[in-house]
């Protein structure tokens, strides 16, 4: 520490200049100490590839700094508007604390409960002041609120979704115009009943807010424009080899762009491709060959492919680490521009507010569907595994603490 501040400590008791000296490097160590002194967390967030949900405390130590951070955020506590706006999602995040993260999973039993001082804390910066008191008693439990009062900000301000009924028609409009239904309520895709018959098409038009947020909680980014199945088209065929050719018909007749296709969002557990290939190759061949028919030729190919065309474990994607094992599907995310009218400003405007929106497209045969349905898989289980990792995010120092006491 001498070596760099130039203090001299033997000299300090018997130089009265040497003690004025020393004092002001003592004071310059502190300006310096100051400028060094980092936050290493939240740098952590920022350049490190942290989650702030994932932040043990928060570091604001005055009212100032705690209106400075909200402004920065984005809300301005001065304004009536903003400051009702923040209330709502305080009392939304408590809520959503009590009835959805709260009563464990399994048994229902609410074990913890918020402190009383802070469901009934008025101001919003002491609640920040409080995450950021490590010696205090509650402080867990304030910035507990506060990853959720986070998460429902940036569910309520993702622009995308204040449009979302146009998104959603112009979305589903041009998946349905490459799907034909006749008079018994039978659907093709194609232009009559030559097309690619299917078992049916589910829609999922919005995601519910508390499976949105319950999502976000578990996602490293934690923002709703992360969220890519606010609109969701699963289409159920009748076998495998149809799942593939109802990819290849939305490619060509335009409906879905491969360009506009999220490639780290892709996953295939349904049929491997290679496999199919070789299939395929074979019976091509014997087709040429005159040795077998047109009919036999589709026979053939389809029933090997519902026998020996199926995904190895070593095929699984990380995208969704709540998905089950054994679930099985096509599905990847789309990105469709979108365009409308600007929806501020001068309405004589003639170019158009545009912007891509994402939205995930599931193809399984019948079978399978059913299987993922009903079995290992089922989306209760997936929802299960959400809420259990949501929970132990946010809550996880407050449950371990409580096990220790009950234990």
């Amino acid at each position: 520490m001498n070596k760099f501040f130039g203090a001299n400590v033997e000299q300090e008791d018997s130089n009265p200049d040497m003690l004025m000296l020393s004092n002001k490097n003592a004071f310059l160590s502190n300006d310096l100490f100051r400028k060094y002194d980092f936050a290493w967390d939240i740098i952590d967030v920022m350049i490190g590839g942290k989650s702030s949900i994932d932040l043990t405390r928060m570091t604001i130590s005055s009212f100032h700094e705690a209106d400075t951070f909200l402004i920065t955020y984005g809300y301005d506590l001065q304004n009536e508007n903003v400051a009702k706006e923040v209330k709502n999602i305080f009392d939304e995040a408590i809520s959503f604390l009590e009835q959805i993260l709260i009563p464990d999973p399994f048994t229902k039993i609410s074990y913890l409960t918020i402190p009383k001082e802070l469901k009934e804390e008025p101001d919003l910066r002491n609640l920040l002041l409080l995450a950021s008191d490590t010696e205090h008693e509650h402080q867990a439990w304030a910035c507990a609120i506060l990853r959720i009062m986070h998460t429902i900000s940036h569910v309520n301000n993702d622009i995308s979704l204040k449009f979302f009924p146009e998104i959603q028609k112009q979305i589903l409009t041009k998946i349905w115009s490459a799907v034909y239904v006749n008079n018994n309520g039978e659907k093709f895709f194609g232009e009559d009943e030559t097309g690619i018959k299917v078992y049916d098409i589910d829609i999922k038009v919005k995601k519910e807010r508390q499976s949105t947020i319950i999502k976000l909680l578990h996602k490293i980014e934690n923002v709703a424009a992360d969220v890519f199945d606010q609109i969701g088209i699963r289409v159920i065929t009748n076998d495998k080899v149809d799942a593939l050719l109802i990819i290849k018909h939305l490619e060509k007749k335009g409906i879905v762009n491969f360009c506009n296709v999220k490639p780290s969002r892709s996953i295939n557990k349904l049929i491997d491709i290679n496999l199919l290939k070789k299939i395929l190759s074979h019976y091509k061949e014997q087709l040429l060959n005159a040795e077998i028919t047109d009919e036999e030729f589709e026979e053939l190919i389809r029933n090997e492919a519902e026998n020996q065309s199926l995904i190895t474990d070593h095929q699984d994607s990380a995208v969704n680490i709540y998905t089950s094992k054994e679930y099985r599907s096509i599905q990847f995310t789309c990105r469709q521009m979108i365009r409308m009218e600007y929806p501020i400003g001068n309405s004589e405007i003639k170019e158009q507010f545009c912007f891509f929106f994402p939205y995930e497209l599931q193809v399984v045969d019948m079978e399978t569907h059913y299987e993922n349905r009903f079995g290992k898989s089922s989306h209760e289980k997936y929802k299960e595994k959400q809420l259990i990792a949501a929970r132990q995010r946010v809550l996880g120092k407050l449950i371990r603490e409580t096990f220790s006491k009950k234990h």
